[in-house]
C-alpha cells in the first residue's frame, strides 16, 4: 500500500512537472512611407491570426496607442497565418505566417506596414514639336527638324476637366515646350508651325512616365496653299473682277495642284460670299466625296449650314444623317466635329419647331432617335445644347408673334364693336329719312290725276295755238302775195315808140324814148280778197290770244296740282334710291366686320417670319470658317504681300426668305 501511494505521488509530481502554460504572441505594429522611409508605430493596426490550414480566424489584437504594441495569449503551439490592416496602410498578405515553438512561453512578432504612394491627379508634360523636311524623293530620308515657335492649343474630351489657361501654349525655338500641371485624362491637341500643315489629334496625359511626347508635323504645299489663299482672299465677294479671280485661281489650281479638298472646300467659301449659293453645293458636295479629314469635316458642316439656309429641311436631314453615319471615330472630339454636332441639333430644333410644316409626320422624332443613337457620346450634349436653344428661341417669337396677334384681335374688336354701333345708328337714320319720303310720295299720288288733266289742258290748248298758228302763217302768205301783186294789177295804155329824125332836123341820136303811160286804178278783186284775209286773221288772233290766256291760267295751277314741280318729285326719288344704296353697303359692312377681325401688322409679321429663319437662332460663321482656312494655309504666305486684299472683306449672306405661312 505503501509503495502504492508512492507510485500516485510520483505520477501526480511528473504532471505538475510537464503543465507549462500555452505561450503568446506580442509585437509592435511600425509602418513605413512608399519610398521605405520608417513612420515610426501604427497605432489601431488590426492583428488576426489565422488558421494555416482553414484560414479561419483564430484570434485578433488591436494595437494600442501610442506605441503600437499587440498581445495574444494562450496559443497553442501551431503554425498560423496573419492579416495586419490600418487605415492609410497597404494590408499585410494573409498568405504570410509564422510557427509557434512547442517549448517557447512567448513569441515575438513585429509587422511592417508600407504606406502606398500617393495617387497623382496632375502633373508636367513635356512636348516636343518636330516637323518632316524631305532631302530626297525617300521619305525615308527625310529630317526632322525643331518646329520653332509651334503653337498649340488643348481641349480636354471630358467636362470635368477645365481647361487649361493661358493659350495657345508656344514652343521654344527648339520647338519643345513644358505643359504644366495638367489633369490626367484625355485632350483634343492643334499644332500649328510656319511652313508645316496644322496638326489635330489626342493627348493621353498620363503621371506614371516622365517621356517626353514628340509631335510630328509635315511639311505644307505652297503651291496648293497659295492657290487656297488666292481664292480667299482675290476672289473673295460679289464684284465681278472678284469672281473673275476666283474662276482664274481655281482653274489654275485644278491644274497645278491637282484635286484637293481644300481647293473645292474653298472655292465653296468664295461661292458663298459671291451669293452663287447653289454652285457653293456643288462644290461641297465635291469636297466631301475626298478622303475624311479636317477639311472635309469643314466641309460636312458648311454643307448643313447651306441646306438650312437655302431652307431644305429635307435635304438638312439627309446631309445631318450622312455626316453621323460616317464620323470616323478618332475625330469625334475634333473642333469641326463639335461644330457639326450643334449644327444638327440647330436643324433639329428647327424641324421640330418652325419647320415642322414643311417635313413628313413623324419625321423628326425619327431624326432625332438615329442621331443621338449614332453619334458619340460626347457629342450628343452638343445637339441637346442646339435643339433646346432653339426651341426656346422659338417658343419666345412664337410667344411674341400671338401676343401681337392677340393685342390686335382685341383692337379689331374694339373697333368692330365701334363700327358696328355706327353703322346701325346710320341705318336708323335711313330707315327714318325713307319713311318720311315714302310719307310724301304717298301723299302726292292723290294730286297726281289733277296734274296729268291740268296737264293735258296745257297740252291741247298748245296744239290749238299751233293749229292756229299754222292758218295764220298761210294767210298771211297769200296776204303777202297779194300784196306782191297790187303794182301789176294797175291797167296801163300801149307804148308808142318816139321815131330817128332826119338830118336837119333837131337831134341827132339814133336812139328812142318811149312815151309813158298815165298810171290807172288798182285791181279791186285783189283789194276785196286782200280784205277779207285781213278779217280771217283778226279773227284767228282772237281766238289765239284767248287760248294763250287760257294755258297761262292752266299753267299757273299747275304747280298747286301737283304739289311742285316735276324735277322736284324725281330729285326725292333720287334720294330715296341713293338712301337705298348706302343702306345696301351698310349691309355689306356688317357682314365683312362679322367674318372675322385682321391679325397682322408689320410687326406681327416681321417676328412670325424670324420665328422661321435659321438667322434667328445662329448665324452662319462664314468670316470665322474663311480666317480658319487661310491661317490653316499659311505656307509661303511670309513672302507674299502683307497688304488686305481689294476684295478682302467681310459679306453679309442673304437668307432666302421663306413663303409667308403663319407660325403654329
Amino acid at each position: 500500500m505503501n509503495t502504492l501511494l508512492l507510485l500516485l505521488c510520483v505520477v501526480l509530481a511528473h504532471g505538475a512537472l510537464f503543465a507549462q502554460p500555452l505561450p503568446a504572441v506580442h509585437g509592435r505594429v511600425y509602418g513605413q512611407d512608399e519610398k521605405g522611409a520608417n513612420l515610426g508605430p501604427v497605432p489601431g493596426a488590426k492583428i488576426e491570426l489565422l488558421s494555416a490550414k482553414s484560414g479561419t480566424v483564430i484570434a485578433t489584437a488591436t494595437a494600442d496607442s501610442p506605441g503600437g504594441y499587440f498581445q495574444i495569449k494562450d496559443l497553442p503551439p501551431a503554425d498560423y497565418a496573419y492579416r495586419v490592416t490600418a487605415a492609410g496602410f497597404r494590408t499585410e498578405d494573409e498568405k504570410r505566417g509564422f510557427k509557434v515553438p512547442q517549448t517557447a512561453l512567448e513569441y515575438v512578432h513585429d509587422f511592417l506596414l508600407t504606406r502606398p504612394p500617393p495617387k497623382r491627379e496632375r502633373c508636367d508634360v513635356p512636348v516636343l514639336v518636330v516637323k518632316s523636311v524631305s532631302t530626297s524623293t525617300n521619305d525615308a530620308d527625310a529630317v526632322r527638324l525643331p518646329a520653332a515657335s509651334a503653337s498649340l492649343l488643348l481641349r480636354p474630351n471630358s467636362p470635368k476637366i477645365a481647361t487649361p489657361p493661358n493659350q495657345p501654349f508656344v514652343a521654344s525655338a527648339k520647338g519643345d515646350l513644358l505643359l504644366k500641371d495638367l489633369p490626367v485624362g484625355e485632350y483634343s491637341v492643334a499644332i500649328e508651325a510656319p511652313d508645316a500643315q496644322p496638326f489635330i489629334g489626342t493627348l493621353q496625359v498620363k503621371c506614371d512616365s516622365a517621356d517626353q511626347i514628340v509631335f510630328e508635323l509635315q511639311p505644307c504645299d505652297a503651291v496648293l496653299h497659295s492657290f487656297v489663299r488666292a481664292l480667299l482672299r482675290e476672289g473673295w465677294g460679289r464684284t465681278p473682277a472678284a469672281k473673275a479671280a476666283a474662276s482664274q485661281a481655281y482653274q489654275a489650281a485644278s491644274r497645278g495642284a491637282g484635286q484637293n479638298p481644300a481647293l473645292d472646300y474653298a472655292r465653296a467659301l468664295s461661292q458663298i460670299s459671291a451669293g452663287s449659293n447653289e454652285e457653293a453645293q456643288k462644290s461641297l458636295a465635291g469636297a466631301i466625296s475626298q478622303p475624311p479629314g479636317a477639311i472635309t469635316a469643314r466641309a460636312s458642316e458648311m454643307q448643313l449650314w447651306m441646306s438650312l439656309i437655302l431652307h431644305q429641311p429635307t435635304q438638312a436631314l439627309r446631309d445631318a444623317h450622312t455626316w453621323s453615319k460616317q464620323l470616323p471615330p478618332d475625330t469625334s472630339t475634333s473642333p469641326a466635329a463639335r461644330d457639326t454636332a450643334y449644327l444638327c441639333g440647330i436643324a433639329l430644333g428647327l424641324i421640330q419647331g418652325p419647320w415642322k410644316p414643311d417635313v413628313p409626320a413623324g419625321e423628326s422624332v425619327l431624326f432625332e432617335r438615329d442621331l443621338l443613337a449614332t453619334l458619340p457620346a460626347d457629342l450628343r450634349p452638343q445637339v441637346e445644347k442646339a435643339r433646346d436653344s432653339v426651341s426656346a428661341t422659338f417658343a419666345k417669337l412664337k410667344a411674341g408673334a400671338d401676343s401681337e396677334r392677340g393685342r390686335l384681335a382685341a383692337e379689331a374688336g374694339e373697333k368692330m364693336k365701334a363700327t358696328i354701333a355706327r353703322i346701325e345708328a346710320r341705318q336708323t337714320a335711313i330707315e327714318n329719312e325713307v319713311a318720311q319720303i315714302d310719307a310724301e310720295l304717298q301723299g302726292l299720288q292723290g294730286m297726281a290725276q289733277a296734274g296729268d288733266q291740268n296737264r293735258i289742258q296745257i297740252i291741247g290748248f298748245s296744239q290749238q295755238r299751233q293749229a292756229l298758228a299754222v292758218q295764220m302763217r298761210s294767210l298771211q302768205a297769200r296776204l303777202q302775195q297779194l300784196a306782191a301783186m297790187m303794182p301789176q294789177s294797175r291797167q296801163m295804155p300801149p307804148t308808142q315808140p318816139r321815131l330817128p329824125q332826119k338830118d336837119g332836123q333837131r337831134g341827132t341820136s339814133p336812139t328812142f324814148v318811149p312815151q309813158q303811160p298815165t298810171p290807172q286804178p288798182m285791181n279791186p278783186q285783189l283789194q276785196n280778197e286782200m280784205r277779207q284775209i285781213q278779217s280771217q286773221l283778226a279773227v284767228l288772233q282772237n281766238q289765239d290770244a284767248q287760248l294763250a290766256a287760257r294755258q297761262a291760267n292752266a299753267q299757273n295751277q299747275f304747280p298747286r296740282t301737283t304739289g311742285g314741280s316735276p324735277a322736284g318729285i324725281e330729285a326725292k326719288l333720287k334720294r330715296r334710291e341713293a338712301l337705298a344704296q348706302e343702306s345696301a353697303m351698310l349691309d355689306q359692312q356688317l357682314v365683312d366686320s362679322s367674318n372675322g377681325t385682321p391679325t397682322a401688322n408689320p410687326e406681327a409679321t416681321g417676328l412670325a417670319r424670324r420665328a422661321r429663319l435659321v438667322k434667328t437662332y445662329h448665324d452662319l460663321p462664314l468670316e470665322d470658317r474663311r480666317q480658319e482656312l487661310l491661317k490653316q494655309f499659311n505656307c509661303g504666305a511670309a513672302k507674299e504681300d502683307t497688304r488686305p486684299a481689294a476684295n478682302a472683306q467681310p459679306v453679309e449672306i442673304l437668307e432666302k426668305d421663306f413663303p409667308s405661312q403663319p407660325v403654329r
